[in-house]
C-alpha cells in the first residue's frame, strides 16, 4: 500500500514537470477555444434577465470569435507549435486580423440587439486592443488573458459562489502554470495578462449591467 502511494506521488510529480502536460493545457485553453465554450455557456445558461441568444447569433459568435481567430493563429503560429509562442514582433499581425474579426462579430450582435453577446464582444475588442498596444514593448500573455477575461465575466454574471467558480479559477491557474512551464512567458507577463483581462472585463460588465 505504501509502495503504491509513493508511486502515485512520483507520477504526480512527473506530470507536473512534464512539458507534454503543459502543451496539452496550452492547446485546450487556446483563447479561440475558450471563447467557444463561453458562447455555448451563454447559449444554454444565460440568465433570463440579460437575455438568451438564439442559435444563429451563437453561431456568429463561434465563427468570428473561435473559427476565424483559430485559423489566424494556426497560420501565424505553425512554426511555433506546440507552445504557440508567437514572437512578439509577429504578434501585431495576428492581433490586427483577430481585432477585425471581433469587430465584425460584435457589429452583428449590435445590429441584432443581442446585448449579452455584444458585451462579450466589446470585452474581447478592448482586451485585444490593449494587448496590441502593450505588445509594442512587452510580450504579455494572450493565453492568460484569454482565460481570465471569460472566467471573470462568468463569475460576475453567475456569481463567485456557484459551481462554476472552482473550475474557472483552476483553469486560470493551470494556464499560468503551463505557459510558465513551457517558458513561453515570464511570471510577470502571465500575471499581467491575467490582471489586465480581468480588470477590463470587470469594468465593462459593471458599466453594462
Amino acid at each position: 500500500m505504501l509502495v503504491n502511494y509513493n508511486s502515485a506521488i512520483l507520477e504526480v510529480k512527473f506530470l507536473l514537470k512534464s512539458s507534454l502536460l503543459a502543451e496539452v493545457i496550452s492547446v485546450i485553453y487556446l483563447p479561440p477555444l475558450v471563447s467557444l465554450w463561453l458562447f455555448i455557456v451563454f447559449a444554454l445558461y444565460s440568465p433570463a434577465e440579460i437575455g438568451n441568444p438564439s442559435l444563429f447569433f451563437v453561431f456568429v459568435g463561434i465563427t468570428f470569435f473561435t473559427i476565424l481567430p483559430l485559423l489566424t493563429l494556426i497560420l501565424l503560429a505553425r512554426d511555433h507549435e506546440p507552445t504557440f509562442a508567437v514572437p512578439r514582433a509577429s504578434r501585431n499581425v495576428s492581433y490586427a486580423v483577430v481585432f477585425l474579426e471581433y469587430i465584425i462579430g460584435s457589429l452583428i450582435f449590435y445590429l441584432g440587439k443581442v446585448a449579452v453577446l455584444f458585451i462579450i464582444g466589446l470585452i474581447y475588442i478592448v482586451i485585444i486592443a490593449t494587448l496590441m498596444v502593450i505588445n509594442r514593448f512587452w510580450k504579455i500573455s494572450v493565453h492568460a488573458a484569454g482565460i481570465s477575461g471569460p472566467a471573470t465575466f462568468c463569475l460576475y454574471i453567475f456569481g463567485p459562489f456557484t459551481l462554476w467558480a472552482v473550475p474557472l479559477l483552476l483553469s486560470v491557474v493551470l494556464v499560468i502554470w503551463a505557459r510558465y512551464q513551457l517558458k513561453a512567458h515570464t511570471f510577470s507577463q502571465l500575471v499581467g495578462g491575467t490582471l489586465i483581462a480581468s480588470i477590463i472585463t470587470l469594468i465593462i460588465a459593471y458599466l453594462s449591467f
